[in-house]
């Protein structure tokens, strides 16, 4: 008998070349891709490139949008040249608000700063009584004396030191101001000798100097 090839040895030894033969160039194919065109490359990066320009360039726009006054109250969507003419517009009047403002803080700051001297003034100048002289005529004259309260046991001196440069006191009265205050009213009569030219200042001062004289300011 005739022995006959196993099938199963014809169908590797033919079914493998065959396959082997058809697979080969059905996975060149796939493994391969067309090359890139280095143009649409450029062109692509060029793109990606401009929208995010414009999207920053969006973002200011909306920034400046923001600062301008008008921006809220308005209901229609401002083109760019409508912010930049805005914008432009806006900038002097900032301008001049700023210079009013700093006037205005410069005016402040120098209220403060005289504030600040007068809080700064050594307490002796509020302590120092208050003295004005008034001619009534020729050789009458008023003297009105303000002080505080616990200075008054200088007052008696006073009397004493007008009556010794031959002054005539023809009415004292006493008028309490407030708490700490008192007020004293002198009407004089001076003699011939005590006029001058000045004589009026040249008695305030006296007066000034004689109340000082005996008031203790540390005290």
């Amino acid at each position: 008998m005739l022995s006959m090839p196993s099938s199963n040895h014809l169908y590797g030894e033919n079914d493998g070349q065959e396959a082997s033969k058809n697979s080969w160039p059905l996975l060149q194919e796939s493994s391969t891709s067309p090359p890139i065109d280095g143009s649409i490359v450029k062109k692509l990066n060029h793109n990606a490139r401009e929208r995010i320009r414009r999207m920053k360039l969006n973002d200011s726009y909306l920034a400046l949008q923001s600062l301008l006054p008008d921006s809220r109250r308005s209901k229609k969507k401002w083109s760019a040249p409508v912010m930049i003419d805005r914008a432009l517009e806006y900038i002097p009047e900032l301008e001049n608000e700023i210079e009013k403002l700093t006037q205005r803080k410069d005016h402040m700051l120098s209220i403060v700063e005289k504030n600040q001297f007068l809080d700064q003034t050594p307490p002796l100048k509020s302590q120092v009584p208050t003295v004005s002289v008034s001619a009534v005529t020729k050789c009458e004259v008023v003297i009105q004396i303000c002080m505080k309260r616990e200075q008054s046991n200088v007052f008696s001196t006073l009397l004493a030191n007008v009556e010794d440069e031959g002054m005539c006191i023809t009415t004292a009265s006493t008028l309490s101001v407030c708490d700490d205050r008192v007020c004293y009213h002198l009407h004089l009569h001076m003699n011939g000798d005590s006029l001058g030219d000045n004589y009026i200042v040249v008695l305030r001062d006296k007066v000034v100097s004689w109340l000082c004289d005996n008031i203790d300011f540390e005290s």
